[in-house]
């Protein structure tokens, strides 16, 4: 597995030997290895993450967030699967302590079903987040209310509901702590075989030599970081950002992402703190964490180019500066004429991160590239919604792999077809 963002298990915390490797599947991601090794512990799988800190890891720069708030049907099942995963599925992925160990390697991921909260105002947002319930509902996930604006005021009292509806889900959504995911899933995936190497892959051959090349991220014994080839029968790239510096013609760029932690002095009449995440007509959203709260919306089309960031090179530090002028300019003024307790809003901190954008349609990209000669699985391009689809994307990738078709949640949809053809699969609740 090429890559370990949000979608596989990539903390390289075992560095294997520098020498000549061969390995049936090579994954770049947590969550594919996982249910790979789950599905056939007899397989050898390793996985590459160039980042064993996670500090530039969208997932752990992300609010962590899970909804089944979306426009495509695919996306919905995904996420009720995910809400499955959180409730269940991690727990028993990481099983019991071994006998060499006192603890399980699970770590509660405390997913708190605060809901979400997606609000439209009349016309055809209103009507585009209708037809979008109607399918939620459809496709399961019943547990999403629709409100109009008596009942938004009723529930919401905080909430300025003045022109606008809303759909509110009632369990099955909420945020969670996406570190101690990463970590579950990583060491799950350690316990079953997998192995991690820490280094970055900088070319991939599936087509002819079935050979990717690793920069390691440790020197060498000379001071040097000396490339290393490893071959395999199968890889799948889940890069995230990163995607496209190995596979050119995907359409999956980095877009710089700034959470704010902010907080208000009118308590009496703010929300609480474990309000919903809301998201308000404009785009921008908030939502409660522990005492205070996080916001942030998508910058507008024509400022959201790719950032100058050279993975190579520097750090976190050069490539997340935080854009405060997004703050004063977009998300401050539309959540105090939403919420207006949230007036008198005062930054407490803030950071950044990056969406792995798929600029086509805004959806993943999962499937075998068609220039691979089937060896080259493609799991990328979440644009924001990564984390809560990766245990979804891993099974069916796995699935994929193993089974040659999808068992459970048809993606076939996703694959890069669309991307040949232009033909855009939309997905319009990004935010």
């Amino acid at each position: 597995v090429v890559g370990g963002g949000v979608v596989g298990s990539s903390v390289a915390i075992s560095v294997v030997p520098w020498r000549e490797s061969s390995y049936p599947f090579i994954v770049v991601t947590r969550q594919v290895a996982l249910h790979v090794a789950m599905r056939a512990p007899e397989l050898e799988v390793c996985v590459v993450e160039q980042d064993p800190s996670y500090a530039s890891c969208s997932a752990t720069r992300s609010a962590g967030g899970l909804r089944q708030q979306f426009g495509l049907r695919e996306n919905v099942l995904l996420s009720m699967y995910g809400a499955e995963w959180l409730h269940s599925g991690l727990a028993q992925a990481a099983g019991p302590p071994s006998a060499d160990e006192e603890d399980s390697c699970y770590c509660d991921p405390c997913f708190r079903e605060c809901g979400y909260l997606t609000l439209a105002k009349p016309g055809a947002q209103a009507d585009a987040l209708k037809s979008a319930h109607s399918m939620q509902v459809d496709a399961g996930a019943e547990w999403i209310t629709w409100l109009d604006s008596d009942a938004l005021a009723a529930r919401f009292p905080w909430l300025d509901s003045t022109h606008c509806v809303g759909t509110f889900g009632e369990r099955n959504e909420g945020y969670f702590d996406a570190w101690s995911v990463l970590k579950t899933t990583m060491d799950a995936a350690k316990r079953r075989g997998v192995h991690y190497i820490s280094g970055r892959c900088d070319a991939i051959d599936a087509r002819t030599e079935q050979r990717a090349r690793i920069v390691p991220s440790n020197d060498d014994d000379d001071g040097g970081k000396t490339p290393h080839s490893i071959s395999f029968g199968r890889a799948v790239l889940a890069a995230g950002a990163y995607s496209r510096t190995l596979v050119p013609s995907i359409p999956v760029a980095p877009r710089k992402r700034c959470i704010f932690v902010v907080d208000t002095d009118q308590r009496d009449t703010a929300p609480p703190y474990d309000a919903p995440l809301t998201i308000d007509v404009t785009g921008t959203y908030f939502r409660g964490d522990c005492s205070r709260f996080l916001c942030g919306v998508s910058p507008d089309a024509s400022a959201d180019a790719d950032p100058d960031v050279d993975t190579t090179a520097g750090g976190p530090d050069e490539w997340f500066g935080v854009d405060y002028g997004l703050f004063d300019d977009k998300v401050w003024p539309a959540l105090a004429e939403r919420v207006p307790a949230f007036e008198s809003l005062k930054v407490q901190a803030a950071w950044a991160g990056f969406y792995e954008l798929n600029t086509l349609d805004h959806n993943g990209i999962v499937g075998f590239h068609p220039d691979s000669g089937d060896r080259l699985i493609l799991a990328t391009g979440f644009s924001g919604h990564g984390l809560q689809h990766a245990p979804g994307v891993g099974r069916a990738v796995s699935e994929l792999i193993l089974a040659g078709k999808y068992e459970t949640i048809d993606l076939s949809r996703l694959g890069f077809e669309r991307v040949l053809t232009q033909t855009p699969l939309e997905e319009y609740a990004i935010y």
